[in-house]
């Protein structure tokens, strides 16, 4: 049956030598050879540089790299003000909910999103349809919940078969918090990760084992650097005094 098929793409069609231009043109020859009536309109997106993106995200610029492009219905637990819906939204075609405590960034996001609870998630959880999302994004939420590992469980009944999680966590391995504890101080800020809003501290491991015991796998584990990188004759010498070194020399820089 031959089907008339429009591809809608940012990417200019000529020059056809390179990159995803040549992937587009033997992917268009292919449906062409099958006999299909193919069309390619060019969308020229609008400009903009890595750190202006950076800037308007703020720290779930990452998490949008991480949601699927082929995701049309997306949960965002601590929505904010919608700013990542949105983008989400001008990227792909999609319906995206959004769970935000704070009643006036809630506000903000309804004029983004599908649809927005200002409730907490454990009380949204239970009117959410089960095997609905393609992805839930949880980006710098979890520390923040009371009983996160009981939380985490129930989104992933929530999840359309083949669904993913997108999550984020502050690392509390980080050099900068490790050599400041090793003089004695943990001071709690307004933010980052000693936010003194935050329940819960994690390192990799008990990131892994936060995963592990509410029954999803990890697929990816992607970094984000800040701060002081860790001293390679501090490791040395830890390693004399019989210490493990590796964990922190993987995670010192992560944030």
């Amino acid at each position: 049956m031959i089907k008339k098929i429009l591809i809608i793409t940012p990417t200019p069609t000529h020059p056809q030598d390179a990159g995803n231009r040549a992937r587009i043109h033997r992917f268009v020859n292919a449906l062409l050879q099958m006999g299909h009536d193919v069309h390619v309109a060019f969308v020229k997106r609008e400009a903009g540089d890595v750190p202006s993106m950076e800037a308007f995200l703020g720290h779930r610029f990452h998490a949008i790299k991480l949601v699927p492009i082929f995701a049309t219905r997306i949960l965002d637990v601590g929505c904010g003000a919608g700013v990542l819906g949105k983008s989400i939204k001008w990227r792909q075609a999609a319906e995206v909910h959004g769970v935000e405590l704070a009643i006036g960034a809630a506000g903000n996001a309804g004029d983004h999103l599908d649809r927005v609870w200002d409730r907490p998630i454990e009380s949204v959880l239970p009117e959410l349809s089960d095997d609905y999302y393609d992805c839930i994004i949880a980006a710098d939420v979890l520390e923040h919940l009371n009983h996160p590992w009981e939380t985490l469980k129930s989104p992933s009944a929530k999840l359309a078969p083949n669904g993913k999680m997108v999550i984020s966590l502050p690392n509390v391995q980080n050099w900068g918090v490790v050599f400041d504890l090793l003089e004695g101080k943990w001071d709690y800020r307004s933010e980052g990760i000693l936010d003194r809003t935050h329940l819960h501290f994690f390192t990799r491991k008990s990131v892994e084992e936060l995963f592990w015991n509410a029954g999803l796998r990890i697929s990816h584990i992607g970094t984000t650097t800040r701060g002081p990188s860790l001293p390679n004759n501090f490791t040395k010498s830890l390693r004399k005094l019989g210490m493990e070194t590796e964990t922190l020399e993987q995670d010192a820089e992560p944030f």
